[in-house]
C-alpha cells in the first residue's frame, strides 16, 4: 500500500523549521557574543530545544539539543574550532545540567505527542 508523500510533508517542514531555529539562535549567540561563555551557549540552545519541540516533537527537540551540544563544545571551549572535552569543573557542570534539561523537554515533548 502506497502511503502519499503529502501526508509527511508538515513533519518534515517542522523537522526543518526546528532545524532552523537552532541554528538562527546559535547564529545570534556567536554575532552577538563572540567568546561567549559555554553557559550561555547552552541556555540559547535549551531555548532552541524548546521552540524546537513545539513543531517539530520529541525527535526535532533531541536533534537541537544534539547539534547545541556540539556547537558549544566546538566554539567554546579553547581551543576553538575543535572537538575536544572540557576540561574545567564549571564546563563539565554545565555541560551536565544542559543535557538532564534537554532529556527533560525531549519527555515532555513526546508526552506532548502522545496526547
Amino acid at each position: 500500500m502506497r502511503v502519499p508523500l503529502r501526508q509527511y510533508l508538515p513533519q518534515v517542514f517542522a523537522q526543518a523549521a526546528s532545524l532552523a531555529i537552532t541554528a538562527a539562535l546559535l547564529a545570534l549567540c556567536a554575532a552577538v557574543l563572540p567568546g561567549a561563555p559555554m553557559l550561555l551557549w547552552l541556555v540559547a540552545g535549551l531555548v532552541a530545544a524548546l521552540a524546537a519541540a513545539r513543531p517539530g516533537g520529541p525527535i526535532a527537540a533531541a536533534v537541537s539539543a544534539g547539534v547545541t551540544g556540539a556547537a558549544a563544545i566546538y566554539l567554546a571551549i579553547p581551543p576553538f574550532a575543535t572537538l575536544k572535552v572540557p576540561r574545567a569543573g564549571g564546563d563539565i557542570f554545565a555541560l551536565t545540567l544542559f543535557a538532564a534539561a534537554a532529556v527533560l523537554i525531549v519527555h515532555l515533548a513526546r508526552r506532548r505527542a502522545a496526547r
